[in-house]
């Protein structure tokens, strides 16, 4: 049963650290974020009206599907200043030659989540072990990457921001302007980081350390020109990147739901 006198939190090991804000709205929010980061600001072009849906709509000829979503959109008289391409266009260089027509951009689809059968062409500059997330007490055996993949890349070891690097390289080097950074919010507990933190210590930190590592490598092969949000989150990672709310309906009900996440979120 629920007492209204008492108010109860638990905490992960024996060290609690408590921050207190005493406030206005305004005051709060301007110290939570003086303290945790101030929210990432998109380029310009990110603020305006964007297009784009999943892998399966875009269908066996994405790049034809997306010349007729063009085409459309400029008899609307509505260009979307970028198209979310998942899978589809955003991996067909012709794509990017039809978009920049229009002056759009291509946006994607990325998470941390790596399958053993293709690894191997991200290690490019990486000598030795996998930088990824390895079972507790193994130093050999890889941890389950949970929803994507076999294996979530371990944005605590240096070197998982380069094998992340290697993973968008070929689109970047068409246009690639950012996009969904996916997943991350499924780190299980038998595991074990580069830092040496279990995956149970690391359920929020791994968000933090994957937006971190995701908008250093966005930044260091693109510049400022992108834009990308994330599924996952942690107090910290919005200094890095933007949110979004997961896969909600695009209906009036899927508005509502994003309303509230929105101002639960703020």
């Amino acid at each position: 049963a629920t007492n209204k006198d008492f108010y109860t939190l638990t905490t992960n090991g024996n060290i609690f650290d408590m921050y207190c804000f005493v406030g206005d709205t305004n005051d709060n929010l301007n110290s939570y974020t003086n303290l945790t980061g101030k929210s990432a600001l998109p380029p310009k072009w990110a603020f305006s009206y964007m297009a784009g849906n999943h892998s399966k709509v875009w269908g066996s000829n994405p790049v034809n599907y997306l010349t007729t979503v063009m085409e459309k959109y400029k008899a609307l008289g509505t260009i979307p200043s970028a198209v979310y391409g998942e899978y589809g266009p955003e991996y067909a260089e012709e794509s990017y030659s039809i978009l920049s027509s229009y002056g759009s951009r291509m946006i994607g689809w990325q998470d941390s989540g790596v399958y053993f059968s293709s690894i191997d062409k991200y290690m490019d500059g990486i000598d030795g072990e996998y930088p990824l997330i390895k079972t507790l007490n193994s130093n050999k055996i890889y941890m389950s990457g949970g929803s994507s993949g076999d294996a979530y890349i371990d944005f605590t070891n240096p070197l998982g921001k380069l094998m992340f690097k290697n993973r968008i390289l070929s689109r970047v080097n068409l246009g690639w302007k950012g996009g969904m950074i996916d997943f991350g919010d499924d780190v299980l507990v038998n595991s074990i980081s580069h830092n040496g933190m279990s995956g149970d210590q690391m359920h929020n930190l791994y968000p933090y350390y994957y937006t971190k590592g995701v908008s250093e490598a966005l930044s260091e092969v693109i510049g400022d020109d992108y834009f990308a949000f994330s599924r996952s989150g942690a107090a910290g990672s919005q200094q890095y990147m933007g949110v979004f709310l997961g896969d909600h309906p695009s209906t009036f009900e899927g508005l509502k739901q994003s309303l509230s996440g929105g101002l639960s979120l703020s």
